[in-house]
């Protein structure tokens, strides 16, 4: 009789670990954008952390792809994500995608203006054209995104 017992407990042991190993998830995580996803500066960045931070509210094994790179303009991210079949692809296999990018965008503009060479009365023309084509191409990037990604994508 406690041998049979022992068995049935260990049937039972294996039955609860198989099921949850076939309940457990991997998920791809893929990262875009410019230096903050890259974590440049940091001992460490937001996509490492935030890669912790899915495996633990999920349970689930994350595969992370950090695409972003240093010196990235949206200008460059936008054109990744409508010509690198490989940025392409990424977005559209992930789970959890995010991007962060703009920082080069204004950094430019920024030093034109303190050398008071942005152009316009109040020398703010650049600012202005500045902020106008990262608003177009952040909600160019978006639809990108949203366009490669599942509709059943969470």
């Amino acid at each position: 009789m406690r041998r049979l017992l022992k068995v049935m407990l260990v049937m039972i042991v294996m039955i609860v670990g198989l099921q949850g190993t076939a309940l457990a998830a991997t998920w791809d995580y893929t990262a875009l954008g410019d230096s903050l996803g890259t974590g440049f500066g940091a001992l460490k960045g937001y996509v490492p952390r935030y890669e912790t931070h899915i495996e633990a509210d999920t349970r689930n094994t994350v595969n992370l792809n950090n695409l972003s790179r240093n010196g990235w303009t949206s200008s460059d991210l936008l054109y990744a994500l409508r010509n690198d079949a490989g940025f392409r692809r990424a977005v559209r296999r992930a789970e959890v995608v995010t991007y962060d990018v703009g920082g080069n965008d204004l950094r430019d503009a920024r030093e034109r203006y303190k050398q008071g060479t942005c152009g316009g009365a109040d020398n703010q023309d650049c600012l202005r054209a500045t902020e106008s084509k990262f608003e177009s191409n952040w909600t160019a990037i978006t639809a990108e995104i949203l366009g490669l990604r599942s509709p059943a994508t969470p």
